[in-house]
């Protein structure tokens, strides 16, 4: 589904005030097992990214080019949010 697509989805879900359960990923793998579960959505967070990519606390060490790349990796690999 393209990326535009997806956003809509989101924002249609949004707009109609539905519940939405959104876990955390801190990886790829992690947002693919999420989406294997039945979620409709997931959370990207710099923490998440921190801890699991560099393995210490969120305390403003990743830049904007390691969020951008991660985020990248993640969005390519589910096809999140709300199929």
């Amino acid at each position: 589904m393209a990326q535009a697509e997806l956003g809509k989805a989101l924002r249609d879900h949004l707009e109609a005030r539905r519940e939405l359960l959104v876990p955390g990923a801190g990886n790829a793998l992690a947002a693919r097992v999420i989406e294997s579960m039945g979620f409709k959505a997931v959370y990207l967070g710099g923490a998440g990214l921190t801890n699991n990519f560099y393995g210490i606390p969120a305390v403003g060490f990743i830049n904007l080019n390691d969020i951008a790349s991660h985020t990248a990796a993640v969005r390519d690999s589910i096809e999140l949010p709300d199929r």
